[in-house]
Formats: C-alpha cells, structure tokens, sequence
C-alpha cells in the first residue's frame, strides 16, 4: 500500500489468541531507515485501534513486525511493509518562457520552490551528453541512498496464499490471511537481531491472525495534465540576419541563487550561438523542507539557415586537418547556397587532401544547392602554419542582396608547436632596499629548440607565499588520478588559507578558491577509502590500505576541518585504521604498497614510516578536531631516538625527516646531533644566502655570481622542507632564510614543485616560514630590462603585495641572446621571477630506463598503437607512468578493455594523452594496445610521442616518438565508429543538429 505524507493509517488488532493462546501481549514495531520509529503493546483479547500518521520519517518505505509468544511457547510474528510517497517535500518547478529560441536572443528561466531556498541551475548542450551521462541529482537516486540504511530486506517472490482483500468506503483490510513464512524468516527480513529462549519456527508455519486495517484519510487523486493540443510556433529570423556565431560553450548556465520570500526566481539568459537543445537540470535545498529535485526541462536554440563547421579542438602546426561544413536549410523552399572559407594568414587552403594539389591563395568558394528541410555538406583542409588559437571563419550566403540569408561562423582551434614541451626558470628573493637591487638572468634554450616554440613570462610579488597562492589548482605539470596525487588538489589550499588567517589578509577570491578546491579534494579522496577506514593509492583495487597514505590523509583532513566541513566518523576510522598497524615498540607497519618509496626503509614497515605516522599524528593533535588519543607519542619518539643512534650512512632525507620529529617531540639532545649531521652534508653557497641537500653550482654571469641546482630531485625539495620546518618549530628563523630562499628559487612557473609530496611538503615549510615574517610595510618597484626590449615594470604596496603580477614577454630572440635584467628597489620582501618554455623533438633518455612504439592500421577509421614500457635498472623506484599522446583528429576508442587490465593500475585521458599508472615498472616490457578512431581526417600529422617516468622521480624520464603507418598487424580486429555514424546521422537526419 502506498501513502502520501499526512495520510493517517490506521491499524486494528483484536488480540484474538487462537486455541494455544498467548503468555505475552502482541508487541507492534515500526521501523523506517534501519531505526525503530514507534511500539505499540497490546493485550490479548482486546480491541485496539492505532493510529499512525505517515511523515518524513517513514518515507519512502516502513515497516510493520507484529509478534507474540503463544502458551506453547512458540515466538509467532508477521510483517508488513508500508511505502510512503513525498520523500521530498520541497517541491521545485522550471520552466523557461518559449520551448525553441533564435540563438543569440534571450529566454527567460522561471524556477519555483521553497521560500528562501538555495536553488542550483545547469545547462548543457544536449550533444555532449552523447558521449557521456551526465552526473545528475535524480529522485531514484535519493531514494536508493536513503534505502541503504534500511535493514529490511526484500523476499523473493510473492505470498503464496493473499488472504481476501476487503474495500470498504474509507478503508481495507486484510482478514486473516496465510502469509507462508516461517518467524524467523520474518524477523530477518525486517533485519531484527534476537534472543530469546522461545522457540523459532524455521518452516512455513501456518499463521492465523485477525485482521490489520490500514485507513488513508483524505488522499487526493491527480489527474493527467491536459494537452491544450497547441503547437508552438516557429521563431522567425530575419532574412538578413549575419550576426557573427561564435559562442560554443558545452555549459550555458551555471549558477546557484536564493529563492525569495515567495519561493520565485526568475532571470533572463542568453542564448549560445549553438544549433542545439539546452537541457537544463536543478535542485534545492530549503531551511524547512531540505532537497528538491526539478524535472530536466529544454529549450532549443535554432535558425532557419545556418552552417555548421567541425574541426578538431586541438592540432599541431603543418598538419593537414579537414575541415567538415555542412549547410542546413529549414526554409519552404531549395536554397543555392555559397559557401565561403576566409584566407588567413595562420594557415593555408587546400581544396582536397591531395599530397600534389596546391595551397589557394584566397578564400575557399564553393557552391552547393540545399533542398528545403535538408542539409549538404562540403569537405576542405586547411595546414595551421603558426601556433596559438587561431581563428577559422565561415560564411554561408543565399539569395540575392535584396533577400540575402547569411550565417557566419567562427571558430577556434589551439595549434601546438611540434615536439614535447620543456620548462625552466629562475625565482629570486630579494629583500628591497633603497639603494638598487640587479639579477642578470640567462634564459637556457638548447640548439635544437622547435622554431617559434619558445616563450618567456616575467612575473613579481611582494609575498614568498604569492606565486602559489595564485595556481591553487595547477601547481605541477603533471596527473594527479590516484589517492595520493589527488590531495595535491586539497593540502596546498590548506596552507594557503591558514596563511592568509596567519598575516590577516584574506582574499576573497582566493578564499572561494581554495575551499572549492579542499570540497572537491575530500570528495574524490573518500573514493579511495577502504571499508576498515584507510585510504591506498587506487581505493578498494588495492589489496589493503596504506598506513602512510591513511596517515598523509588523516593529517590533512584534520587540518582542513577548519575551513571545510569533514565528517569526524572518516578522521576517526583513519585513526584506527593507523593504530591497527601499531607494533609494542611503537613502530607501525606497512600492509598496503606505498607509491613514495623514499618513506620505506626495505622492510614492511620501517622507521622513516613510523617517523611520518608520528609527524601525522603530531600534526593532527594541533589541531581542533577532537578525536580519542589512543596514539602513544613517547613510545614511538623513543623508537626513532633508538633508530637514530644505532644507524650509521642515514641519507639526508632521513635525517631531515628524523630532526622533525625531534623539534616536535622536544627531544633537545637528538634534535641538536642530527642538525650538526645535516649541515655538515649539506650545500651553502659562498655568500651563506643558499643552502640545500644538492649538488649546487657557481656561475659567473658578468660580474654577478649565480647559482644553480642541478639535477634536482624531488627528495632533496622535501629534505629541504623538513629541515625549514625544524628551524621554524625551534623558532630559529636566521636558520631557516637560506633552506627558504633555495625553497623559493626552485618553484616552477605555477607555483608548485615537480611531483605532489615535494609541493606539499615545500609550500607547508614555506607557509610556516612566512607566517612568522614581520610583514613590514611594503612599497617597491621591479623592472625587467633587456636589449631590444620595451621595460617591464611592477609596482608593489601593501594592498597588491600578495597577488601575483606576471607579463609574457615579446622579441623573445633578443632576449635568448641578451639576457634579462630585474632591476628591485624600495622596501619589502620581494618574489621576482622569469620562467620560459620551448618544444624539442627528442629528449634525452634515462640509462635502464625504456620505452617503444609501433603504429599499425586496422581499417579506414581506425589505427593500434601498440606502447611498451621497462626498467631494467635496479631498486624500486615507485610509482610508475606511460603517457602515450594520440595523433591529431584520433581518440581512444578501448579506454575500458584498457582500464580491466591487471597490469595498470588507472588509466586517464585529457587533450589527446592518455595517462598509464603502474605501481612499478618491472624488468619485462609491459606493452599496452591503445586503439584509437578518426573523428575529422589528418594528413602529413607529425610524430607523436611515448613517455616512460617514475611519478616520484620525474627527472628519469625516457621517450620514443611513433608515426602513423599503414601496416597491418595480424589479428586486430576492426571497428566503425559508433560516433562517426552518429555525427553522420545528426547531420542528416535530425530535425536541428547538436554542435
């Protein structure tokens, strides 16, 4: 039976107790969500009438468990499960003012709901949902997550024996009716756990009750909608109408808004320039009523006439790339229709892809007649000879000047330089004075540099922190798809917020930013989460969790709960999942595969993981999240001390790690041995600014000496780190400045550093550092002077000091040859920084380290690249990537078959890489076959590169390059696009097409 919210049941028993009669009353339960909502005791032989008004609590579903306990001591019980509709009261509406719209012109979006609700609108352009769902909020799926707490479960199949259904005016009842189940079966299905010591019938046992009477009072009956059987009318357009379309967004709305007093809200958008159908989801959340969740509602954005034209979004200059334009005609009447392709100096024409036909020194003009309702299509290539975004325009015209029909189109596509793109730069701290400040720096580009590949880009701010604070959400150059790499996307925003509380300067923008950044960051992190509460690298793939992850984890969470709500039952469950490796000793062990392996010392545990469990929990004791403490701090420092003394050789990284945990647990005697040990391995440069744990060299430049670090790795970022966050727990600053201004010298372009540990561990030391810097007042100039060159100048207060101001620079050639000056003066700590880019066609390759590629074709559409990987160098070095980038115009057509594969771990696609996780690389080739199609066709494409690299270690990098070949391999079968057919389809077909 179903009830509506409000209705009232009502339920009668008569207590009637049969031949054996009961020693115990008739105990009535209603349970709902797995909770028991009420109880009711009955007498036997009495008459008693409940009454139970259904409300949110029993919805969607309840259930009834009657039972007694006969004289013959026999447990007898039945159930009845009751569903409750209205789940969600808040009740939202849209609609939009016309059902189809001129593109271009305005719609308004009428939403209703509760009063003051927060409302969150979407619309997307209906042909992306063609190659993918999209992640909606729906009814179903509410429902589904709220029956997950319910411990009922459901019987197969129906009752054998329905007793007789009897309809009165207001009510029915079930009379006496067989339900053929056995008590103990009703009682698990319910999900009741007992004990008793009556018996417990097993068998379908045959029981009699009276009667259950269920009453709904006052249920309204909802008719169907009448059909007002009015078609709407057709926009028109004006016949001369040649606005420009080139607004192709794949989301139009995107918003969140406040209903008003009167639960309305009400605004006007704008149409894209797309022939397509917006669907446009949205939900609520009401202070009173909770989720509302809306139908999907559509409006259509159209013209009579128009052109569309395909073209892939990304290619590398001198390809030869096809360009499909397809005219539509929705008039009455057969269109001559002249279609226009316009010269451009970005690229050149080519009527057919022809290897002997040549380039067209003017527009692209063809001619083609459309019947009415239909479309034609024509083909031309075009081979992009500079690189950037470069603009493709499009005219369709017909008629005569007098009744002309015109649509223009212009579109973008981003053209790389061949080859692999490489990075470098130099960072600089200065602390401004009066007197004038100068660092010549040399942009470093080898000689076999792509041509016009090379790009440099000035930037400065008053703040050590700024540069970060700015690239919150793309510090490193590299994925982060696994448990691990993706807190890359929540801990820097941590200590951002942290810090700007710390120096009370809190930008708004950034400030929405990094909590955007921390919810998305625990969202996807909880999907790596194990059911005993610890987290691994690739979630319940993984054989067990990761005592170093779940710690790296709970450390973080707990530091973000600040900002961000975190549920204490994860941080408690990380915690016990941690404890649950503890050793006597007070070391923890290993049970999972860590990724970083610098943190192992050989063993299943070791000391260097007990030493970062220890800092974990350390860490998370500062901060205010209350969880019991079961964690014992002096049994495990009592370890490492031990450690400490009685190991010789220690690397750096291990005494940095080791002095950390000294500085935090207040071991004076250990701290002062390892920090002596420290310096004396340690790299100063000859003025004392620069110290670090890496090979540091000198470089007269002029009369100027510069230093720089070769080879870094990612290791000797984190030493570094360590040691910085020791002398700020000591409260030594003088100690620190020079690991610091190393720290800030080895930032790259976006902030960060070269994998996820190094970057979070540098921007922590950082952050602390800076928090405990006077912040003075500020008020400097920095200029950027090279020959040949207009001066660059930045100017730096207080109010601008910790946003970063960046310039890319032109004449590029000028500079390669000349240098760039920067030129500080005033007051201040200032951040002044050149970075540079340029593209090779090889790279140098890491010894034992290998990779191979081999192109073959299937058929016309599709193409195998098969891409194998090795190692055969010794040790473990982590965490393992392939990239395998895709030619122009392809996409991967096995992404699945390639993500069931046992051998990797994770498989991404973004642009045109595909991104391969192993976690390790072993001596034997593992070799993958990545099955791509053609969506637009592409001659004379340029090699495309695979890229072997240990994750944590990405200087051992090794690459191979692959051309498209027309050689088969025996045995690959072939495939037609699903998608190509579509598109041919839509283009046909359709009533209005989704582009």
């Amino acid at each position: 039976m179903v009830y509506d919210l409000g209705d009232t049941m009502h339920v009668r028993t008569s207590g009637y107790s049969g031949k054996a009669g009961f020693k115990t009353d008739l105990f009535l339960f209603l349970f709902s969500k797995g909770k028991l909502i009420r109880s009711f005791e009955v007498s036997p032989g009495s008459v008693t009438e409940i009454l139970i008004e259904q409300d949110m609590g029993l919805a969607p579903s309840a259930s009834l468990l009657l039972y007694a306990v006969s004289n013959e001591n026999e447990l007898v019980a039945d159930e009845m499960k009751i569903m409750v509709s209205g789940l969600i009261k808040n009740q939202m509406t849209m609609e939009y003012s016309v059902k189809r719209q001129m593109v271009g012109r305005d719609v308004t979006l009428s939403v209703t709901s509760d009063p003051n609700s927060f409302i969150f609108l979407v619309a997307i352009d209906k042909g992306s949902q063609l190659l993918k769902a999209p992640n909606d909020i729906t009814f179903q799926q509410v429902k589904e997550g709220i029956m997950e707490f319910d411990t009922r479960e459901e019987r197969d199949g129906s009752d054998p024996y329905p007793g007789p259904i009897m309809f009165r005016r207001k009510r029915f009842a079930i009379e006496n009716f067989y339900q053929g189940t056995s008590a103990n079966e009703i009682l698990e299905t319910v999900g009741i756990v007992y004990m008793t010591d009556a018996h417990v019938a097993e068998t379908n046992d045959a029981i009699m009750y009276d009667m259950v009477v269920q009453e709904a009072a006052g249920r309204p009956i909802i008719g169907n909608k009448v059909n007002d059987g009015l078609a709407e009318k057709m926009p028109t357009e004006s016949e001369s109408s040649n606005n420009v379309r080139k607004n192709f967004p794949e989301s139009w709305i995107w918003l969140n808004e406040v209903t008003g007093s009167d639960g309305k809200y009400e605004n006007m958008f704008t149409l894209p320039d797309t022939i397509t159908a917006w669907t446009t989801r949205g939900f609520a959340i009401s202070p009173t009523n909770g989720l509302g969740i809306a139908k999907n509602v559509q409006v259509e954005g159209f013209k009579q006439f128009f052109v569309v034209v395909s073209l892939p979004a990304l290619a590398v200059r001198e390809d030869k790339i096809e360009v499909k334009l397809v005219v539509f005609n929705y008039f009455m009447a057969q269109k001559n229709v002249r279609v226009t392709l316009k010269q451009s100096k970005d690229y050149m024409i080519f009527r057919d892809s022809s290897n002997t036909t040549q380039s067209l020194n003017s527009d692209f003009t063809d001619t083609v007649q459309v019947p009415a309702g239909l479309s034609k299509g024509i083909n031309v290539f075009i081979k992009p000879t500079t690189i950037g975004n470069i603009m493709i325009r499009v005219e369709a015209t017909s008629g005569t000047q007098v009744t002309d029909v015109t649509d223009i189109v212009e579109k973008f596509i981003s053209v790389d330089p061949e080859g692999k793109t490489k990075y470098g730069g130099v960072q600089q701290l200065f602390e401004a004075q009066s007197t004038l400040q100068t660092l010549l720096v040399n942009p470093e580009f080898p000689s076999d540099f792509v041509p016009d590949s090379r790009k440099i880009t000035v930037s400065v701010t008053g703040d050590i922190f700024g540069q970060s604070l700015q690239n919150l959400d793309s510090m490193i150059r590299a994925p982060y798809g696994c448990g691990e790499q993706n807190m890359i996307s929540l801990v820097p925003n941590i200590y951002a917020m942290s810090y700007m509380e710390a120096v009370k300067n809190v930008k708004p923008e950034i400030k929405q930013k990094a909590e955007k950044n921390m919810q998305q960051g625990y969202q996807r992190e909880l999907n790596y989460k194990h059911p005993n509460g610890g987290f691994s690298a690739f979630g319940e793939s993984d054989d067990s969790f990761s005592t170093w992850l779940t710690a790296f984890v709970m450390k973080a969470f707990a530091q973000a709960s600040k900002f961000i709500f975190i549920d204490d039952k994860v941080l408690l469950e990380a915690k016990d999942a941690i404890m649950s490796q503890s050793n006597r000793d007070g070391s923890f062990n290993e049970p999972g595969n860590v990724i970083h392996k610098d943190m192992m010392t050989g063993t299943s545990g070791g000391p260097m993981l007990t030493a970062y469990v220890y800092i974990a929990f350390k860490e998370t004791q500062n901060t205010e999240v209350a969880i019991p403490n079961t964690f014992d701090a002096s049994l495990t420092l009592k370890y490492l001390e031990n450690f400490y003394k009685n190991t010789p050789g220690l690397t750096a990284f291990q005494r940095a790690v080791l002095a950390y945990c000294f500085a935090l647990g207040n071991s004076q005697e250990q701290l002062s041995n390892v920090l002596v040990d420290l310096n004396g391995v340690s790299t100063i440069s000859d003025d004392g600014d620069l110290r670090c744990w890496c090979d540091l060299r000198k470089k007269e430049v002029g009369n100027q000496k510069m230093y720089s670090t070769y080879d870094v790795k990612p290791s000797a970022i984190e030493t570094a780190a360590y040691v910085l966050l020791t002398h700020v727990v000591k409260g030594d600053m003088t100690s620190g400045r020079p690991i610091a201004k190393w720290l800030i010298s080895q930032i790259n372009g976006k902030g960060g550093y070269l994998s996820t540990q190094d970057t979070v561990m540098g921007l922590q030391a950082l952050s602390s550092y800076a928090e405990k810097l006077s912040s003075g007042q500020k008020a400097a100039t920095v200029t950027f002077k090279s020959l040949g060159q207009q001066d660059v100048t930045f100017t730096i207060d207080n109010d601008n000091a910790i946003l970063l101001q960046s310039k890319s620079m032109l004449n590029v050639d000028d500079i390669a040859s000349n240098g760039i000056t920067i030129e500080v003066q005033g007051a201040g700590n200032i951040v002044a920084a050149v970075n540079w880019e340029y593209n090779i066609n090889v790279a140098g390759n890491f010894p034992d380290l290998h990779v191979q590629a081999t192109s073959y074709t299937i058929d016309y559409y599709n193409i195998l690249i098969e891409a194998c990987v090795w190692y055969d160098g010794f040790g473990d070095n982590g965490m393992g990537m392939m990239y395998v980038d895709l030619p122009t115009g392809y996409h991967g057509t096995n992404m699945e078959a390639l993500q069931k594969d046992r051998r990797v771990q994770r498989v991404e696609f973004s642009g045109k890489t595909l991104s391969f996780y192993f976690n390790q690389l072993s001596k034997s080739k593992t070799c993958l076959d990545v099955k791509a199609m053609w969506d637009y066709i592409v001659l004379d494409t340029k090699p495309s590169f695979v890229t072997g690299q240990f994750y944590y270690q990405p200087e051992k990098q090794s690459m191979t390059s692959y051309s498209l070949s027309t050689d088969k391999r025996t045995g690959t079968a072939s495939g037609i696009s699903v998608s190509y057919f579509l598109f041919m389809i839509l283009i046909a077909g359709s009533s209005f097409a989704y582009f």
